[in-house]
């Protein structure tokens, strides 16, 4: 739901990948939560949860799709998926985000108008450091599981297949 609330901002929609097999009640529930496009790779190659295939899947979605942003939740597998295909991608990653905001960004004389600032904790806790990813794309975070809560905002959602060649990868990351 959270995207839903900053996709306006960023000049776009809401597209969510959902990778593994047999994900048919997966992509009800982001359908249910606000995605306008769910992007389905499904396939036995994915199941149970490999990183590298799902790592490679996320990252040619996102090298085609070219999103202005891409979240994670702060999971298991959030965690161990989400650098992978910031490198992939030749991105930035702020790792356990606890908000996010749209917000107009200059450094030196160079202006965003829709910049993706991302607001973690910093020093054990006791302070919030806020990142800014200007120069690369996709702007990458993970967000704190249980800190956006998840609220119906159904759409008339299209699915696409997402699904590449998950099985192939040559063990690079």
């Amino acid at each position: 739901s959270k995207a839903v609330d900053l996709a306006p901002a960023l000049g776009g929609g809401v597209a969510a990948v959902v990778a593994g097999h047999g994900v048919g009640a997966a992509v009800d529930e982001v359908v249910r939560h606000g995605a306008d496009v769910v992007l389905v790779a499904d396939d036995a190659a994915l199941d149970p949860y490999p990183a590298e295939p799902h790592a490679r899947v996320v990252s040619d979605l996102a090298a085609d799709r070219r999103p202005s942003a891409v979240l994670f939740g702060a999971t298991t597998t959030g965690r161990d998926l989400a650098p992978r295909v910031a490198a992939m991608l030749d991105t930035g990653l702020a790792a356990d985000c606890t908000d996010l905001a749209v917000a107009p960004w200059s450094r030196r004389g160079v202006r965003f108008d829709a910049l993706l600032p991302q607001i973690r904790p910093a020093m054990a806790g006791g302070g919030l450091a806020h990142r800014a990813c200007p120069g690369a794309r996709p702007q990458m975070a993970t967000l704190r599981p249980r800190r956006f809560h998840p609220r119906a905002a159904p759409r008339h959602a299209r699915t696409a297949d997402g699904t590449g060649a998950p099985g192939t990868t040559d063990g690079r990351v």
